[in-house]
């Protein structure tokens, strides 16, 4: 975690917390933790999507009859 160093006091730099009448009402993140963030939003999506998938029946059909039905006359 980085610092700053402000009137000899050594503060966290990142994440900060800004209050207003002593609750908590905003934070303050590094672009580096803000993409962070979202990496882990989109991956927690992705599982989610996937756990849905895998819970609905699978169905199969051979490679020649999906080209026929897919791609007709080629």
């Amino acid at each position: 975690m980085k610092t700053l160093v402000k009137d000899g006091f050594t503060a966290p730099m990142h994440p900060r917390v800004i209050y207003e009448n002593g609750v908590p009402v905003e934070v303050i993140l590094s672009l580096e933790e803000y993409l962070h963030l979202l990496e882990a939003i989109e991956d927690k999506e992705d599982m989610t999507y996937i756990e849905a998938l895998l819970k609905e029946p699978m169905h199969f059909q051979d490679f020649e009859n999906f080209m026929k039905e897919s791609f007709p006359g080629v």
